[in-house]
């Protein structure tokens, strides 16, 4: 990492950070332009452009361009150590079973103790034998100590987290299964959680009838294996087992899009912006296209000859059985809510085509751990699944956190339990062994 301190550069606090590094500290870019993964914080897969004056976050990685910007915050001031702190704050509060179950152990314990005590006295105090005071008092402690509560117990924890874990749900300790059967509600990220978490090429509409939707697949990946862009591996992930061309003249703007020459064609392929500033316009493209962008996917145009030849559709794909998932829970009575970082369009859309109708968007770590406390606070008691640093705050705070498999270290540290398989539909299977899901199940006979 270069980290260039009041030596290196002419003004105090400003630091110079180049393509594939990790930027140190939070702060507010002065110069330059670059994409800035912010997955780490945001959960997000695509990228976010920086100019002048875009606030940037330490922790997040810069990925093409060089940046120089100001420092505003350092050590626990930062937006990675206000998380830091948010996890450790959940992690540290009991949960009202806890502290209620304290405050009885604590007066109970030490009033068997002196009742054990005051028997042995007694027999002692009028003559009796030494052995039988001694035998009275440990019968005492004995018949008051809850055996077959103690017995019964670990063998009912033991038999949930093997069923549990012969569904891919991994369960870190006995509250997890008394917290579960008391839930109200099932809050999920979207990124990685209702998503897959990565971005996919969705569709490819060709505008030209002489071609083709494998020869533009061909033509766009030849070009874009040369760039370093997620949206272009989605294309060239998608080229898989075709044929792929020799490409010359390659060259990348940033937070735009590439071109490349091929078969003496020079190929443009970009956003609306790059497509306007190499007369290549696409404003008259129809209805279905416009549909895509104001559903919040990433619409990519590919031109030649000044003319709009195709279009992909970039998404971060719904999983295959999110769907049933969420319908199960719901017929659960339990109440469902999608929370995410990205905007409200892409929020709100896969809310809706998942069937969840409580959706939040651009919330920051802190935000959905709000939200938690916020429901929590109103009497209700809620799973959160989530699988990366940003949800760590959240999975925390939810009275049941779930992480997803392939989700990051910290998530499934923080998690209660986590689904092994990522198949969400083992949410339902986890719920319905708790108490609450035996008693709901016994109803419907």
């Amino acid at each position: 990492m270069s980290f260039y301190t009041l030596h290196d550069c002419p003004i105090f606090g400003v630091h110079l950070n180049i393509p594939g590094e990790k930027v140190p500290l939070d702060g507010v870019v002065i110069s330059g332009e670059s994409e800035v993964d912010e997955s780490l914080i945001t959960g997000e897969s695509r990228p976010v452009m920086k100019t002048s004056g875009s606030r940037i976050i330490g922790g997040s990685m810069n990925l093409y361009g060089t940046l120089i910007f100001e420092v505003t915050a350092t050590g626990k001031e930062t937006v990675l150590s206000g998380i830091i702190k948010a996890v450790e704050d959940a992690q540290n509060k009991k949960p009202h079973i806890q502290r209620l179950a304290d405050r009885i152990v604590g007066v109970f314990v030490p009033a068997v103790l002196i009742i054990s005590a005051l028997t042995v006295a007694f027999y002692l105090l009028n003559g009796a034998p030494v052995q039988r005071a001694l035998m009275t008092g440990i019968s005492v402690l004995v018949i008051a100590c809850p055996c077959s509560l103690g017995l019964a117990t670990p063998l009912s924890v033991l038999m949930f987290t093997t069923m549990a874990s012969s569904k891919g749900v991994l369960i870190k300790g006995g509250d997890v299964i008394e917290n579960a059967s008391r839930l109200t509600g099932v809050i999920f990220d979207k990124t990685g959680t209702i998503t897959i978490g990565r971005p996919v090429l969705k569709e490819v509409v060709v505008l030209d009838n002489n071609i083709n939707k494998e020869h533009v697949i061909s033509l766009a990946a030849s070009i874009e294996r040369l760039s370093e862009h997620s949206i272009g591996h989605a294309i060239t992930e998608a080229a898989k087992g075709l044929e792929l061309f020799n490409v010359s003249e390659f060259r990348a703007t940033t937070g735009k899009g590439v071109e490349g020459t091929l078969d003496g064609k020079r190929i443009f392929i970009g956003n609306r912006i790059f497509m306007n500033e190499n007369n290549s316009g696409v404003t008259s493209l129809n209805e279905d296209i416009l549909q895509f962008e104001r559903n919040g996917d990433t619409v990519v145009y590919m031109a030649w000859d000044k003319t709009v030849r195709a279009v992909f559709i970039i998404s971060d794909i719904i999983r295959s059985e999110a769907l049933e998932a969420v319908d199960k829970l719901k017929g659960m009575d339990l109440e469902t809510f999608i929370i995410s970082g990205d905007n409200k369009t892409t929020t709100d859309s896969i809310a809706l085509a998942v069937g969840i109708n409580n959706a939040i968007s651009e919330a920051l770590p802190v935000n959905k751990k709000e939200v938690i406390e916020d429901i929590q606070n109103r009497g209700g008691n809620v799973l959160m699944a989530g699988d990366g640093i940003n949800d760590a705050p959240a999975l925390t705070e939810a009275s049941v956190g779930m992480a997803m498999g392939r989700g990051t270290d910290i998530a499934m540290e923080s998690a209660d339990a986590v689904l092994v398989r990522n198949d969400l539909k083992s949410l339902e299977f986890f719920i319905q062994l708790s108490p609450q899901g035996q008693w709901q199940q016994a109803l419907s006979l």
